[in-house]
């Protein structure tokens, strides 16, 4: 068994108890944590705490509530506390003052780039600023794929991993546009039903019933009325009735909303530790994984020992 399956085999194992125990916003701040509060690293903290995103500040449009993201935004005197950074003249105009903690925190908030000059350039680390850049690629890819040209089936065979991806990008435009969400969801509808044309419901593999769960639920489709058919249902008869589960056909489980049985988790601890070997080599994986459980069990301060059974 390869090492990328074994990740890949430990992240889904961690992230049902994450979700089962863990409120998945509070967990997006942790891992996008800035210095700004509550607010996460995309985002800029309004005078009224309210959180909005670092692009809305200076954009003439009074998105905190209380103005405060449009303030200070062309000013020559001196910064104050909050906003202590000043951008400089741009093009001959005094520019705008933005939180001393944007300085070198390797995203460009001053329209002339001053608050990232002079800094050390880090491309060792998983940075806020390297996640943040690298999850608007994959958005810009993502939705390049996206074929005009084709009649029916715009985004292609993998349909369903692109509507779960733009999901859980936490995607404004996905969310918010509900032309493209409807076109995904159609497309879906039609890959399913196609399919099951072909072939009766349980000659699709639990693999891919978790795919089109997972693939409903973010395009708000019931995946327990699909028409006639209750795929939820369909799967938890197929988890209960092996001694072995998939750890994806689990996650869809947990994320439709299906309680997670002792009986669950136990089969899902031994196909972890089956899988344990190639992984258990190397220490910053374990200190993750001592992380994350010490998160979900909330004992922090308590050291956690991994042993191999």
């Amino acid at each position: 068994m390869s090492v990328s399956w074994n990740l890949l085999l430990a992240l889904a194992f961690a992230t049902v108890f994450i979700f089962r125990n863990v409120d998945a916003e509070n967990l997006r701040q942790r891992i996008f944590k800035g210095g700004d509060g509550p607010c996460s690293f995309d985002q800029y903290r309004c005078l009224n705490n309210k959180c909005v995103l670092r692009t809305a500040m200076c954009n003439g449009r009074n998105d905190c509530g209380d103005n405060s993201d449009e303030d200070y935004c062309s000013y020559s005197n001196n910064c104050p506390t909050h906003r202590s950074f000043f951008c400089g003249k741009s093009n001959n105009y005094y520019d705008r003052c933005i939180p001393l903690s944007w300085k070198c925190d390797g995203w460009k908030d001053c329209p002339s780039g001053k608050d990232e000059e002079e800094c050390r350039e880090d491309n060792e680390n998983l940075t806020p600023a390297l996640l943040l850049k690298a999850s608007l690629r994959a958005l810009n890819w993502t939705y390049q794929q996206r074929n005009e040209n084709q009649p029916t089936r715009k985004w292609g065979p993998d349909v369903g991993r692109i509507a779960v991806a733009l999901y859980l990008s936490n995607d404004f435009y996905f969310r918010g546009n509900r032309s493209i969400r409807d076109e995904i969801s159609y497309e879906l509808s039609l890959d399913l039903l196609s399919r099951l044309a072909l072939k009766k419901i349980e000659d699709i593999s639990s693999t891919e019933l978790a795919y089109y769960i997972n693939a409903f639920l973010v395009t708000c489709i019931d995946p327990r009325k699909f028409h006639v058919l209750d795929l939820v249902g369909e799967l938890r008869k197929r988890v209960d009735a092996q001694n072995y589960t998939n750890p994806s056909a689990m996650l869809a489980l947990c994320n439709a909303g299906e309680r997670m049985t002792e009986r669950d988790v136990e089969k899902l601890t031994s196909v972890f530790w089956k899988a344990h070997r190639e992984f258990w080599t190397g220490n910053i994986t374990l200190e993750i994984l001592k992380n994350v459980f010490s998160m979900i069990l909330g004992e922090k301060k308590r050291d956690i020992q991994m042993k191999v059974p």
